[in-house]
């Protein structure tokens, strides 16, 4: 009995090991996904805070008023039905959360800034948007900021990140 008992056991602790191992060396395209439901599941705040950021609609540029303007789409949206694979997670920081969004095999083609009539073309990218979410007097999640990241690039500048959400917003809008 206790010789069963002892192999049972051993046998939980191999698939353990291999399932942590996979997920551990598995591309986060792969495992984003379980990682997005594992927080939200465990942790209703999370969600609560990743649905603020993902239902926040998406300002975009106008370039004759120099204004920014609703464009009528969440980034839920335009992330969702521009990339093949989402994923969004919640990190707790001093003044808030940041709220890391993960896209896969997104086409992005933007105006290169510094050299006219030349574009950048990123194919199949990783598309990284970050922004912070905090809690306004009233109690409910705000986003404020965001970052953008595509590849293993930089940051992008204020500038290309409108550019990005242009391009984005004109493959959602029909």
């Amino acid at each position: 009995m206790l010789n069963k008992l002892a192999r049972i056991l051993i046998g939980i602790a191999i698939v353990g090991g291999l399932l942590w191992a996979a997920y551990t060396f598995l591309p986060l395209n792969i495992t984003g996904g379980i990682r997005q439901w594992l927080q939200e599941t465990t942790n209703s705040e999370s969600k609560r805070i990743a649905d603020a950021a993902r239902n926040t609609e998406v300002y975009t540029f106008d370039p004759i008023t120099k204004k920014q303007i609703k464009s009528g789409i969440t980034y839920k949206d335009l992330i969702e039905k521009n990339c093949d694979s989402v994923s969004w997670y919640v990190e707790e920081d001093g003044d808030g959360w940041t709220v890391e969004c993960n896209g896969y095999k997104v086409t992005i083609q933007v105006d290169d800034l510094t050299t006219p009539n030349n574009s950048k073309t990123w194919t199949d990218a990783h598309l990284l948007m970050m922004c912070n979410v905090k809690k306004d007097a009233y109690g409910n999640y705000q986003m404020t900021g965001i970052r953008v990241f595509i590849n293993d690039d930089p940051e992008l500048s204020p500038d290309y990140v409108n550019l990005v959400i242009d391009d984005l917003l004109s493959k959602v809008n029909p």
